[in-house]
């Protein structure tokens, strides 16, 4: 067994299709599977679940997961063990990511670096099928760090960006932002941030696009104060009922 065991658990956000996020009272702790910690492997988890009257956390599922379903058991059991304060009734479409992350392992290896190089150039250049043809050697790959992974991320939320996949791009720009964190620097996270709220707004999820730009502050900053006419006619059409019709440009 190894004797190092400098890990970091990341437990990213709580979001709810309810007017107020539930209080959470007590956060269980994350066990880092001694599998994985064993054998260098980082990764995260994406659950869904509901919160109960009682402040129980309830029906939870992973609904997505990396790699494979190696941290599943281990995000499941932490979010049913956590306790919520109680309501008058009960809270359903509750997420939470949370990241598994061995803190010495935060490169990326150059080989992998320039092979997602040439897929980002591809998409960019809106030479999607080169792209995917990259993107598509690292489908079973399963040993890649969280930075590794990181970068797939921005490759692909670009390639579905540019192709018109514009929500499951937003996914992409969402969980790199939660991986990376305060590791990027100010003007990579509010580029990224930049991208995160133009897929939401071309997906047509524009509430979400909305507390996204006031969220991350993008107004106060070069990268997204672009947004700002964009985000202002959302605000208004919101509060007035009004119908949107509304896409960014240009693509990342």
């Amino acid at each position: 067994m190894t004797n190092w065991r400098l890990l970091f658990i990341g437990l990213i956000g709580c979001t709810s299709a309810a007017a107020s996020e539930p209080e959470l009272i007590t956060r269980a702790a994350v066990q880092y599977p001694i599998r994985a910690l064993d054998r260098g492997i980082e990764g995260w988890a994406e659950l869904s679940f509901t919160v109960k009257a009682d402040g129980a956390a309830s029906n939870v599922k992973v609904t997505a997961s990396y790699p494979g379903d190696v941290f599943n058991k281990a995000a499941i059991s932490a979010v049913t063990r956590s306790i919520y304060a109680p309501t008058s009734a009960d809270r359903p479409g509750q997420t939470r990511r949370i990241l598994f992350s061995l803190l010495h392992n935060g490169t990326a290896r150059s080989a992998i670096t320039a092979k997602l190089d040439t897929a980002m150039t591809a998409a960019r250049d809106k030479q999607l099928p080169q792209a995917d043809a990259v993107l598509k050697e690292f489908e079973k790959n399963d040993e890649l760090t969280l930075v590794e992974y990181a970068f797939l991320e921005r490759v692909r939320g670009t390639r579905r960006f540019v192709g018109g996949d514009y929500a499951n791009a937003a996914s992409n720009f969402d969980r790199l932002l939660d991986i990376l964190g305060p590791t990027l620097s100010a003007n990579a996270t509010a580029d990224i941030q930049r991208l995160l709220v133009m897929a939401r707004v071309n997906a047509g999820q524009f509430a979400q696009a909305l507390a996204d730009f006031d969220r991350l502050d993008l107004a106060a900053n070069t990268q997204g104060a672009d947004l700002t006419p964009t985000m202002a006619a959302i605000r208004s059409a919101l509060a007035n009922g009004q119908p949107l019709n509304l896409k960014t440009s240009p693509p990342p």
